[in-house]
């Protein structure tokens, strides 16, 4: 039973990826690259997009909470830092992570 559920996990990471290089070259008609070209230049690329997206929404969610403030600062991109007023409130935030996510 454990065996299947990762063969069909591994079977399902394989499309995924599948349908995450053909994504790329759909859009990118004239690529090629080797295997770890693929792997380092196209998938990376994508997982970061990914992660800077989920961590936009985290930095949109701590500054609504009051648990960070942004910093424009002219002719440069936003700041982001703790709000030394929030501290007590942070604390039970991390106590309690479990409980509430963003």
């Amino acid at each position: 039973m454990q065996e299947q559920k990762q063969n069909n996990s591994t079977k399902e990471g394989s499309t995924e990826l599948a349908r995450r290089i053909l994504q790329h070259l759909q859009a990118n008609p004239q690529a090629r690259d080797t295997l770890e070209g693929i792997v380092e230049w196209w998938l990376l690329q994508e997982r970061i997009e990914e992660a800077v997206e989920q961590v936009l929404k985290a930095i949109t969610w701590l500054v609504t909470k009051g648990y960070l403030l942004e910093k424009k600062v002219p002719g440069s991109r936003t700041l982001y830092e703790i709000n030394p007023s929030q501290r007590d409130e942070i604390g039970e935030f991390l106590r309690n992570a479990g409980d509430a996510n963003p």
